[in-house]
C-alpha cells in the first residue's frame, strides 16, 4: 500500500509525506519520485501493533494513530518494549480505513490490492492535504499570548496600581490641601 499521508511530530511541524508499506516498515519520503529522499520509517516487524482513528485537537481530518510496541523474547519469556507511536491523517476517510486495514494486517496481507493510481490522481492527494495543512497553518490558537495581553505584564501593572492604593504608599500631602471646587448651578 502506498500513498500521500499528513505525517504528524510533537518536535516538528507536520508534513505531508509520500509513504509506503513494505517488508514490515512504514517508509516516508518527499515525494513520490523514486529518487526521493527518506523522511523516516517506522518499524511494525516483531511489533504488536494497533491502529486507531483519533479526533485531534487541531481539527486536521480523517486520522489515525500507529502504535507498536516489540516483543522482546529472553529465557522463554516475553516482554513489551515502551510504545512507539506515530500520528498519520489520510486524504479521505476511505483512505484512512484502508490504511488501517492494511497495517493491522500487514503479515497476512489482508489488504485489497491497490489499483495503480496515475501520477495525476498522487498530485491532487498531495495538493489537498497541503492544503489542509496550511489552512489549519493559518488559523490562530487561543493562546493566552494571543488575547493581546501577557500575564507578567499584567501583573506588573496591577502592583503599581495596588501600591498606590495602599496606606504604606508615598502619597504627596498637597493633595489633601488642594482648593475645593464651588459648585456649578445649571439654568
Amino acid at each position: 500500500m502506498e500513498g500521500y499521508v499528513i505525517k504528524h511530530s510533537t518536535t516538528s511541524k507536520s508534513q505531508v509525506c509520500f509513504c509506503r508499506l513494505d517488508f514490515g516498515f512504514l517508509r516516508f519520503y518527499t515525494s513520490i519520485d523514486p529518487s526521493a529522499r527518506l523522511v523516516g520509517e517506522f518499524r511494525l516487524s516483531g511489533c504488536k501493533v494497533d491502529v486507531k482513528a483519533v479526533k485531534r485537537t487541531d481539527n486536521i481530518p480523517f486520522s489515525f494513530y500507529v502504535e507498536a510496541q516489540r516483543v522482546l523474547v529472553k529465557d522463554r519469556t516475553y516482554a513489551l518494549a515502551p510504545k512507539e507511536i506515530v500520528e498519520l491523517s489520510g486524504p479521505t476517510g476511505e483512505a484512512r480505513t484502508q490504511w488501517g486495514r492494511a497495517i493491522f494486517t500487514w503479515q497476512r496481507h489482508y489488504f485489497k490490492e491497490q489499483v495503480a493510481m496515475r501520477p495525476s490522481d498522487h498530485e491532487r492527494e498531495r495538493l489537498k492535504l497541503e492544503g489542509v495543512l496550511s489552512a489549519k497553518a493559518v488559523t490562530p490558537d487561543a493562546s493566552p499570548t494571543s488575547l493581546g495581553f501577557r500575564i507578567p505584564s499584567l501583573r506588573k501593572s496591577l502592583t503599581s496600581l495596588f501600591e498606590v492604593l495602599t496606606s504604606r504608599a508615598n502619597v504627596d500631602e498637597s493633595c489633601f490641601s488642594s482648593v475645593r471646587q464651588q459648585p456649578v448651578a445649571i439654568a
